[in-house]
């Protein structure tokens, strides 16, 4: 297994690799109800196409780490780079997402400030997807690619954002330590703020 930094040539594998890892995430089942798709493989086509813009422009600057095996990337985590220019190519991530939730993508950016409200400042590097496909789970590749990024990290430090509960204790055995729990509103699911120690 070697971890690497993520290349622009990743980002289909990427994309394929957070979408299949997060369609049972709570936030994701409330986006993309699964009684609103014909068949699973729809559902999923519709959450890479929600990730895409975004896995895009990581993927093209070089924001995030990929463990890759006999070619194949079985996980990643992507970070903001606070650096990199943002990227005016189309389709957008908010375009993107307002063509794909309709009135759901404003209700999200609410629920989401209104999980935020008084939270602490978080500081250091912005994390928005850590993902292993399903069959390599539990193999330590997560484990090792949030290593590796706290390591890049150093003492800047990292923090995330996560709306599955089950993820808390994986982030913890991490380094990462809560610091606040807010309601996405409406949508009735807890986003929880972690930090690098």
């Amino acid at each position: 297994m070697d971890i690497r930094l993520v290349e622009a040539a990743d980002s289909a594998q990427v994309r394929t690799v957070i979408s299949r890892a997060f369609m049972d995430d709570p936030l994701i089942d409330r986006l993309f109800p699964a009684d609103e798709y014909q068949t699973s493989s729809l559902r999923l086509d519709a959450v890479a196409v929600f990730y895409a813009p975004s896995v895009e422009f990581f993927c093209t600057v070089g924001s995030g780490l990929v463990a890759e095996e006999a070619g194949d990337v079985l996980g990643a985590v992507l970070w903001n780079a606070p650096s990199a220019t943002p990227s005016t190519s189309l389709p957008s991530a908010g375009g993107v997402a307002a063509l794909m939730l309709g009135t759901r993508a404003s209700q999200l950016g609410a629920a989401m400030a209104a999980a935020r409200e008084g939270a602490p400042p978080a500081e250091g590097t912005y994390i928005p997807d850590v993902s292993v496909v399903p069959e390599s789970q539990g193999r330590g590749i997560g484990r090792d690619l949030m290593a590796a990024a706290i390591d890049r990290a150093g003492s800047d430090g990292m923090w995330l954002e996560t709306t599955n509960p089950r993820n808390i204790p994986f982030y913890e055995r991490a380094g990462f330590q809560v610091t606040h729990t807010g309601l996405l509103g409406d949508f009735g699911i807890p986003m929880t703020r972690m930090v690098s120690r």
